[in-house]
């Protein structure tokens, strides 16, 4: 993917979390999980860090950056890459 494209994903990414997050770190962590996976937020630990950290300027975006291995290896694994090959969770 060139450089152009996937500054233009992040670019529209950011753009969605504007509705949220008015932080720019919190918009950060927004746009690289919804690159990661665009349903990131149904993620029980991300949904939970969301409630808590709501109407906290950066609190989202320090949350997510405190994330442990596990939980991004989660996401990443749940993005739906592997639907086709029948392969990730059910």
């Amino acid at each position: 993917m060139s450089p152009r494209v996937v500054y233009a994903l992040f670019a529209l990414t950011a753009l969605a979390g504007c509705d949220v997050f008015t932080d720019t770190t919190d918009l950060e962590q927004f746009a690289y999980l919804s690159l990661l996976n665009p349903r990131f937020d149904e993620n029980p630990v991300i949904r939970r860090t969301i409630e808590q950290t709501k109407d906290k300027l950066g609190a989202f975006g320090a949350a997510m950056r405190g994330l442990p291995d596990s939980v991004v290896e989660e996401i990443k694994r749940d993005s739906g890459e592997d639907s086709a090959s029948g392969g990730g969770k059910s």
